[in-house]
């Protein structure tokens, strides 16, 4: 099975890329994740494993997830290695200005012959997932974004640094 959805996010793709990687957004924007622990010491990156705890179908169910891929501002790809279903997810930015991310979220995930009478309802509820991944992603992003201090001023007059430009103590 591969899904894949993409949403427009009002933020910098720098951003977007930061957001991904603290583990600690995964449960306040991902549907269906609960928790997420790291299993080795360090930030995400490469090679990277931790744990997550997920609801599938009305089951909770905890992962291994390794990081796949990781190139900065580009994509992060995450793969289960253990739990019931092998799935990968990739998420693809692209910056389409300075300030605007073009996010894709792909899953790919094999249930295996076991699932196959199941798959149209695991391909739904990925489906919705995924969408609701996306519109959290969205609105999170575009709220802090909306909350961070502006942009100290420019020059004005033609004069740089301001009245205590090069001033000391």
């Amino acid at each position: 099975m591969h899904l894949e959805q993409t949403v427009h996010i009002d933020r910098p793709v720098t951003e977007v890329f930061d957001f991904l990687l603290d583990l600690n957004n995964h449960p306040r924007v991902a549907a269906g994740i609960k928790t997420v622990r790291g299993i080795e010491d360090g930030p995400l990156a490469l090679g990277r494993r931790y744990s997550q705890t997920s609801a599938l179908l009305g089951q909770t169910v905890d992962v291994t997830v390794e990081v796949i891929s990781c190139e900065r501002g580009r994509e992060l790809g995450l793969k289960a290695v253990s739990g019931l279903v092998p799935i990968t997810r990739t998420f693809r930015l692209d910056a389409p200005s300075q300030s605007t991310t073009d996010l894709t979220l792909s899953v790919d995930a094999d249930p295996g012959k076991g699932m196959r009478l199941m798959m149209p309802l695991v391909e739904r509820t990925a489906r919705e997932q995924i969408a609701t991944t996306l519109q959290r992603l969205k609105a999170v992003l575009e709220a802090e974004g909306a909350r961070q201090p502006p942009e100290p001023p420019g020059p004005v007059d033609g004069v740089r640094g301001g009245p205590y430009a090069g001033r000391r103590g």
